[in-house]
């Protein structure tokens, strides 16, 4: 599924071009680069639901990829890490999500690809010394090499999460050496 990594970042990132005419979009908010993760072609399937007989639906099939690396996480993903990895001196990725979080398991596999170290903050109610933690994608993510970080289940984005990451941000070394990615992407 993965591709076959050369030592040169610059070999595996090319330059992205959005395929709509995109004249009115600010060019801050457009990525400069893709890294491709995604091998194959996902299929597109007709949803026919009872309650909209008349409307075409269409699904497109992401679940069908890397079960590993969570199917429709890639996506996004191949942005994201397109720009980690165009930053020579990041070493750092700072993500969070819940507890068994499949975004949070994705970026601690390419992170891990890519020999860079995840941070992840895991929302819970328990605690380290909980024997049941270590089971399920918060396993993998400690297999995988990253640094788990256990936050408040309740905890607030703006008020608790966002500072946090920050803070470790700036404990990591700053902005040239890390790369903060929102819950979710």
């Amino acid at each position: 599924m993965y591709r076959r990594l050369s030592t040169s970042t610059s070999s595996i990132l090319k330059t992205y071009s959005l395929p709509i005419n995109n004249q009115d979009i600010n060019s801050k908010f457009l990525p400069k680069y893709r890294l491709s993760l995604i091998d194959r072609q996902t299929s597109i399937e007709k949803l026919c639901l009872s309650s909209f007989p008349s409307n075409n639906i269409f699904i497109k099939r992401d679940d069908q990829l890397d079960s590993y690396a969570s199917g429709n996480k890639l996506r996004k993903l191949e942005f994201i890490f397109a720009d980690i990895l165009s930053r020579s001196k990041c070493q750092h990725i700072i993500t969070a999500g819940s507890l068994h979080s499949n975004h949070c398991k994705a970026v601690a596999i390419l992170a891990a690809r890519f020999q860079r170290k995840a941070h992840v903050l895991l929302r819970t109610d328990r605690d380290n010394e909980d024997e049941q933690i270590l089971q399920g994608n918060v396993l993998l993510n400690y297999l995988l090499g990253a640094k788990l970080y256990l936050i408040p289940k309740k905890a607030n984005i703006k008020r608790d999460i966002e500072p946090r990451m920050k803070q470790l941000e700036e404990e990591l070394g700053g902005k040239d050496n890390c790369y903060l990615i929102p819950i979710g992407g």
